[in-house]
């Protein structure tokens, strides 16, 4: 009895260990925000006045680092290492009239040490949450500099209607090129049902 208590309790510490938060990151890993941005994406569009204080929308910038010495162990019992990485987010506050219009920058971040680097593009609107727009993942060149996106909410509840892809989750994209999305929001006339966001 006295064994198996002992393996239970090894057993319980190793699963702990092994899924514990990350560390604070070291300054030697911190990246350093660029003075002079090069790269930009703008985020632009309208949200329906009708929906203001029922939905939020929320663009997400996401970088990572791209030196393996950088990486960090996300489960110790399993050896699992990841990039690190910094998520950067912009609540959109429309105007009066409903109008947005924000510049991202893309290369936010001096690559430093640990060559940091913009990863992808996403968004938060009501239920939906981190539908990627854009990766940046192995660039490859643009056919298009824009997409535009719509959604439709009711209550807090959205989804996406239509997405002219311009570039998308799917075809990873250069910095050479000025990028825009566009995301309009508009008011469901009826409740949505069987909601499928991709």
């Amino acid at each position: 009895m006295k064994w198996i208590l002992l393996f239970l309790t090894i057993s319980v510490l190793l699963h702990a260990c092994g899924n514990a938060p990350p560390a604070p990151m070291p300054k030697k890993f911190q990246p350093v925000v660029n003075p002079n941005p090069n790269y930009f994406m703008t985020v632009k569009g309208h949200v329906a006045p009708e929906l203001a204080g029922k939905v939020k929308l929320v663009w997400v910038t996401e970088y990572y680092t791209a030196n393996p010495e950088c990486e960090v162990v996300t489960n110790q019992f399993e050896g699992v290492r990841n990039a690190r990485e910094i998520k950067n987010s912009l609540v959109v506050k429309p105007n009066s009239t409903g109008n947005y219009e924000y510049k991202i920058p893309l290369d936010k971040y001096l690559p430093g040490f640990c060559r940091w680097q913009v990863g992808q593009t996403l968004f938060n609107l009501g239920n939906i949450k981190e539908n990627t727009v854009v990766s940046f993942f192995d660039p490859k060149p643009l056919k298009s500099k824009k997409s535009i996106l719509s959604a439709e909410c009711y209550g807090t509840n959205c989804q996406i209607i239509s997405f002219d892809v311009g570039f998308n989750n799917y075809l990873a994209v250069s910095l050479q090129n000025h990028l825009e999305i566009i995301l309009n929001v508009t008011k469901s006339s009826k409740e949505l049902q069987n909601v499928d966001n991709y």
